[in-house]
């Protein structure tokens, strides 16, 4: 078998039997043993230093010695795209809040009312009495209003409500 081994390092042995020498250089360890024996043999009769399995003050020697690049990176060239496709969509941003907005609140004709003058009968002046009662009614229907003032006709947009209108709050008996 070490005769296999040397054909497959000389790259002498044949195609088909490649394959049952890797198999057992996988699995017996004095076949292993062997293989890295020759490889020393090989090394020492060309002459190759020995490398050593610590690199790294190698590396840091060589990297110590290689030149510190100071120069800055070329510029790179803005484009107009840059610019023009934010500006774009921007511009198309608006443009759908606009359109939704319209939408929203259509444009009403305007209705002009003609006025012809008449005569109006002259009224007096009566002063206006409420009762009790319908002031002890209205402080009972403020929830009420104000958990329904968004679908008041009022307002122009459906669901919302206006609070600025609805935030007084009257008290009986609290002086005004």
């Amino acid at each position: 078998m070490k005769s296999d081994v040397s054909a497959l390092m000389d790259d002498a042995l044949e195609e088909g039997s490649q394959d049952s020498v890797l198999n057992a250089l996988c699995r017996d360890s004095r076949l292993r043993q062997t293989w890295s024996e020759y490889h020393l043999i090989g090394d020492a009769l060309r002459r190759s230093p020995r490398l050593s399995s610590d690199v790294t003050h190698a590396v840091m020697a060589r990297l110590a010695d290689e030149p510190t690049v100071l120069a800055p990176g070329t510029a790179r060239r803005r484009g107009v795209w840059r610019y023009a496709l934010p500006l774009a969509a921007s511009v198309m941003g608006v443009g759908a809040v606009a359109w939704i907005a319209q939408t929203l609140n259509p444009p009403q004709p305007a209705t002009v009312a003609v006025i012809t003058p008449r005569p109006s009968p002259q009224q007096s002046a009566v002063p206006a009495s409420a009762d009790r009662a319908q002031l002890a009614n209205s402080s009972q229907d403020k929830p009420y209003l104000f958990a329904h003032q968004g679908y008041s006709p009022a307002s122009s947009i459906q669901g919302f409500a206006n609070y600025v209108r609805i935030v007084s709050d009257t008290r009986e008996g609290a002086a005004r």
